[in-house]
């Protein structure tokens, strides 16, 4: 392929591209042969070279991740994810979040994947307010649509993210809340 560099850390190969010439193989990665000077083989030594250096990496990325336990426990996983919705929905609803009529659209996406991840926080743990905070991220969006941001379009899935936090909710009146949505 054109337009890519390879450097093989098992073999001393190494395969350089650039935009607009050929892949060349060269027997020692050098500072020459990666920034032009190498000489060129033949494809069929490029071929080899590079399935053989690929297929050492996919074997020594296998050995890595067999030697290597993820040690991370499932509350230590909740934890981080747990901080990461906060610090994010901060930025969304937080003082300094940007001024009505001016979200960019990436975070309006990180709001619709916000609304999500609260949903399903709802769920996990009991007592959560994360109903409240779903409906105050779709709020936060309605306020945007209605100020004339023409990125913004409220759509089926957000409310049904709303429905979703309220439904794995285990609060008092949940289900009522739910229905005041609805209609």
């Amino acid at each position: 392929p054109r337009g890519w560099v390879h450097y093989s850390d098992g073999d001393d190969s190494c395969i350089k591209g650039s935009a607009g010439s050929d892949v060349s193989s060269s027997s020692s990665c050098t500072p020459e042969s990666i920034h032009g000077k190498s000489s060129s083989s033949s494809s069929s030594s490029r071929r080899r070279n590079n399935s053989t250096s690929y297929a050492k990496r996919s074997e020594q990325r296998h050995e890595e991740d067999q030697s290597t336990p993820n040690y991370e426990s499932m509350e230590e996983k909740s934890k981080r994810e747990l901080e990461w919705i906060v610090r994010n929905t901060e930025k969304i609803l937080g003082p300094e979040s940007p001024a009505v009529g001016s979200m960019p659209e990436v975070m309006m996406k990180l709001t619709s994947n916000l609304m999500s991840a609260w949903s399903r926080r709802a769920a996990k743990r009991e007592g959560s307010k994360a109903p409240h905070v779903v409906e105050r991220l779709l709020q936060r969006l309605i306020m945007e649509r209605d100020a004339g941001n023409k990125l913004m379009a409220i759509d089926t899935f957000l409310y049904n993210k709303v429905l979703e936090a309220w439904a794995n909710s285990s609060e008092e009146g949940s289900a009522e809340r739910s229905e005041e949505i609805l209609h």
